[in-house]
């Protein structure tokens, strides 16, 4: 048997339901793997999601990740995992010096 090989990507969510309704949208096919953790201690409800995926590319993701209502934190920090920082990137997001850090495992 063949082991299937997907693409790894992280993001952040507001809250872990946002991956529930994620993973809901994503084909089964294709999530091969996933694991939710806090990204920031017990403090906030804001979660770290790596996800493998196969037969999808980062801009397939973010097209499943627009069609939910409140997925903007997840759509503003997705990337590859090798390049993800947890920064949000987006048209309606100002950086500022007291954005907080995600916690390193």
């Amino acid at each position: 048997m063949a082991i299937v090989k997907g693409k790894k990507y992280k993001f952040r969510s507001e809250m872990p339901q946002d991956v529930d309704v994620l993973l809901e949208l994503l084909p089964p096919k294709n999530v091969l793997s996933y694991q939710v953790s806090n990204a920031f201690g017990t403090q906030f409800p804001d979660c770290a999601c790596e996800i493998e995926l196969s037969g999808m590319t980062l801009d397939d993701l973010k097209k499943v990740i627009e069609k939910i209502p409140d997925g903007h934190v997840m759509l503003e920090t997705v990337a590859d995992l090798k390049n993800y920082t947890g920064v949000r990137h987006g048209k309606n997001f100002k950086v500022n010096k007291s954005q907080r850090k995600e916690k390193q495992p």
